[in-house]
């Protein structure tokens, strides 16, 4: 099993190095071994935990939520109960994210379908009238 530093471990998972100390502080990695010199040595399991904790964000996952996911899937005794009950509610915060997009993007359609219609635009209408005064 290899270990590295803290800056190549930082680069190889592809977070700075301030994310690093923070996920130390915060104890989602484990504390790494020292060297005789005092450097600290991550083995490659922290770099695994880093690629999970990375992708868990990427999907909308909270850093207490991938906390709680570590504890309830620890050991033999993984709490299924729980992680179906949390994706689920992910799975509902995302499908009214995409709601939301979609009609955002419905929007931008309209609006550039008349972009070059003859039309009022409120906008321009207040700032003219502003200056009138």
């Amino acid at each position: 099993m290899g270990y590295y530093l803290r800056g190549e471990l930082a680069k190889m998972a592809g977070i700075n190095m301030e994310t690093l100390r923070y996920y130390e502080k915060n104890q989602l990695i484990p504390i790494p071994n020292r060297s005789e010199n005092g450097y600290r040595l991550y083995s490659e399991d922290t770099l695994e935990i880093l690629a999970f904790i990375k992708s868990a964000k990427s999907a909308g996952f909270t850093l207490d939520q991938i906390r709680t996911i570590f504890t309830v899937v620890e050991g033999e005794n993984i709490d299924l109960k729980y992680l179906e009950e949390l994706l689920s509610q992910k799975i509902l915060e995302i499908d009214k994210k995409m709601n939301e997009l979609k009609n955002l993007q419905e929007n931008l359609w309209k609006i550039k379908e008349n972009l070059y219609q003859p039309h009022d635009c409120p906008l321009r209408n207040a700032f003219i009238n502003c200056s009138e005064i």
